[in-house]
């Protein structure tokens, strides 16, 4: 474990600093250093100070009211919030942290989540390589945490056809996967898409935008046993050549890797 002083706390924030080209908020330096600056200083802003470095005025990142209107935009960012996004909203003594996060291997993913949440926000959005090698994407902002927390997610609050499109396509490149094994032997090939999620409610409407989209599909459930879990956990699974295409046409994927193995698998039936 890290032993901290008041002057390699200066010193860290100091570089921080120097590799954001800007004084850092609370939310762009780990929270072992937050921490040790509530520590030691008594509170971020007194730790900043003593570093010399800005403190940065309070802004409340609001939606315009554009954001409020259905669109494929704000389609794509709920499918990716009930997967691998995480909407989060805490309040402390030292204020309110809310706002939605993404942290994927990805560098595309993360680059086409970040552009549809400016696009649909207007707002400003973190970008970067965090721990574990994984690109994090965030957005902070209470009003984005409230809005997506209390978002009724049925078929009615996607009004058409698109917007379907987009919700799923969030959905598949958060938690979706495409396999593709002896593709050169026709008995033995193996060729699906499949998506996991412990939702049910958002299983059933993946299932249902599927359907609408006339891709046939199978859902399955199983108890998840990693790390201990009882969790109900279901999977849906699209096979056959007719709607791997249908799914290739609408939907896809963002994801450049993801993209590459489907095309495989198409090609494939070309070659049976």
């Amino acid at each position: 474990m890290k032993k901290w002083s008041k002057k390699k706390i200066v010193a860290e924030l100091k570089a921080r600093s120097k590799e954001l080209k800007h004084s850092p908020s609370a939310r762009e330096i780990p929270a072992i250093l937050y921490q040790a600056c509530l520590r030691y200083f008594g509170g971020f802003n007194r730790s900043k100070k003593a570093a010399g470095l800005k403190i940065n005025d309070i802004k409340h990142h609001r939606l315009p009211k554009s954001a409020f209107r259905s669109s494929k935009e704000l389609a794509y960012i709920l499918g990716v919030e009930r997967g691998d996004g995480h909407c989060f909203y805490s309040k402390s003594s030292h204020g309110t942290s809310a706002g939605l996060i993404l942290r994927v291997k990805d560098k595309d993913f993360a680059i086409y989540f970040k552009e549809k949440l400016e696009r649909w926000a207007k707002l400003p959005v973190s970008f970067g390589l965090g721990y574990n090698n994984l690109y994090h994407v965030r957005l902070s902002s209470v009003e984005v945490a409230k809005f997506i927390r209390q978002f009724a997610f049925n078929e009615n609050s996607f009004p058409n056809k698109n917007h379907k499109i987009y919700f799923l396509k969030g959905l598949f490149d958060s938690e979706g996967s495409v396999a593709g094994y002896n593709l050169s032997n026709r008995r033995r090939a193996c060729r699906w898409i499949s998506f996991s999620n412990s939702n049910k409610d958002t299983v059933n409407l993946l299932c249902k935008f599927l359907s609408d989209l006339r891709i046939n599909h199978k859902i399955k459930s199983r108890i998840h046993s990693g790390f201990g879990s009882t969790k109900m956990q279901y999977e849906v699974y699209i096979y056959g050549k007719e709607n791997l295409v249908r799914y290739h046409n609408l939907i896809n994927f963002s994801i450049k890797r993801k993209q590459k193995i489907l095309k495989e698998v198409l090609d494939s039936y070309i070659k049976d």
